[in-house]
């Protein structure tokens, strides 16, 4: 498992682009989360499929994301 890990980071990452993803929300909807622990599901699931869906859009695929989570 090492060296699998070794191999990613020092062979196959530093040639593909890496991307990272920047979540906003409102102090409301921050608060409702903290105190609702099961709403991070939802939010998680919203997050997910717009990233998704979004990367679905740009590869040019016609595949609907909705069967990526159930």
């Amino acid at each position: 498992m090492v060296e699998s890990a070794a191999l990613l980071v020092d062979e196959v990452l530093p040639h593909e682009p890496m991307r990272q993803w920047v979540t906003r929300r409102s102090l409301s909807a921050a608060l409702s989360v903290a105190r609702e622990p099961t709403a991070v599901i939802v939010v998680l699931r919203v997050v997910y499929r717009t990233i998704a869906s979004r990367l679905i859009k740009q590869a040019g695929s016609t595949h609907a994301p909705h069967a990526l989570v159930p």
